[in-house]
């Protein structure tokens, strides 16, 4: 299998390989030293920010990483499900969800959203009270 350039869900693949093959989370490590200590903290804590830096490694460095993970999906024999990944990345669509969040949590649920994927096109916030908001992602 031959993951296509530009596909979308790009880093979806490299954390469930991190995650799931020893042999994938070395290379990777050797790959991207930038990225070590979060490779390391995800292993441990998947849910942790480190979830976000190396997706956002991954994005910004597309071409590399596609022919990366290729060059190792050929020499190791290793088969990965794009259907199934493209499929749980694309359940996490956030359009239409309302959010109350306090004024003061933005920052960490911004950071939230993009850790776990969530995509949406835009957003609305209205603003409830002094203390709290409501966020409409479309």
């Amino acid at each position: 299998m031959k993951i296509e350039k530009n596909y979308l869900h790009l880093p979806k693949v490299f954390l469930d390989l991190i995650s799931s093959n020893k042999e994938f989370k070395t290379r990777f490590e050797v790959f991207a030293p930038e990225v070590y200590a979060e490779i390391q903290s995800f292993v441990t804590n998947p849910n942790c920010t480190c979830r976000g830096k190396i997706a956002e490694y991954v994005r910004l460095n597309s071409d590399k990483c596609t022919d990366f993970v290729n060059l190792f999906l050929l020499e190791t024999n290793t088969d990965i499900d794009l259907e199934k990944i493209t499929h749980e990345a694309n359940s996490a669509v956030g359009v239409g969800k309302v959010f109350r969040i306090k004024k003061s949590e933005w920052p960490d649920f911004s950071r939230n959203m993009f850790q776990q994927g969530i995509r949406f096109r835009g957003f609305s916030v209205v603003q409830v009270d002094e203390e709290n908001i409501d966020v409409y992602l479309l």
